[in-house]
């Protein structure tokens, strides 16, 4: 999956690092890239190929959901609102690729590179691990659900994940 910061890289010659370390917020560099990228998605909108609006919205919530989950790996407050937000609550995760779900109470979770491995009791008495992509953490826990859309072999591949109050 290619990310907002492969993209600046890529296609605007955006020095490295895109974000910084301390904030999570762009770069100087970063903050040219988008501004050129901005620009770019202004100019595809006057010739009617896309939605500025929709666009802009998406690309501000990736920048935003950046810093607040680079804060979640720094912040020990921002770890225990994660945990406060999640212990004793069940994540169900469904992927249409695979057809496999599963579902779990939380007990625990351990923050990785790219995504957030929460972990618990299964259905079936054993306990089982659920990954959920950082860049999908905020938006699961502000509305309960969230999905991931995927290219694979020209199929639309959808993740989806639950957290809800007790098992269902």
């Amino acid at each position: 999956m290619t990310s907002l910061e492969k993209i600046l890289i890529k296609h605007f010659n955006c020095l490295q690092p895109v974000f910084d370390n301390n904030t999570g917020g762009l770069t100087k560099a970063g903050k040219a890239a988008y501004k050129k990228l901005k620009s770019l998605i202004s100019e595809l909108a006057d010739m009617g190929v896309i939605d500025k609006k929709q666009v802009m919205q998406a690309l501000d919530k990736m920048v935003e959901t950046h810093v607040l989950v680079n804060q979640i790996d720094k912040l020990p407050s921002e770890v225990a609102r994660l945990q406060a937000a999640v212990v004793g609550k069940s994540l169900y995760h469904y992927s249409s690729w695979s057809g496999s779900s599963m579902l779990i109470i939380i007990d625990s979770f351990e923050i990785m590179d790219q995504s957030i491995l929460f972990t618990g009791e299964n259905p079936w008495g054993g306990r089982s691990g659920i990954y959920v992509d950082k860049s999908n953490i905020e938006e699961l826990l502000s509305t309960g659900c969230a999905e991931k859309h995927n290219t694979i072999e020209r199929c639309d591949v959808t993740d989806t994940w639950k957290l809800n109050d007790k098992k269902s």
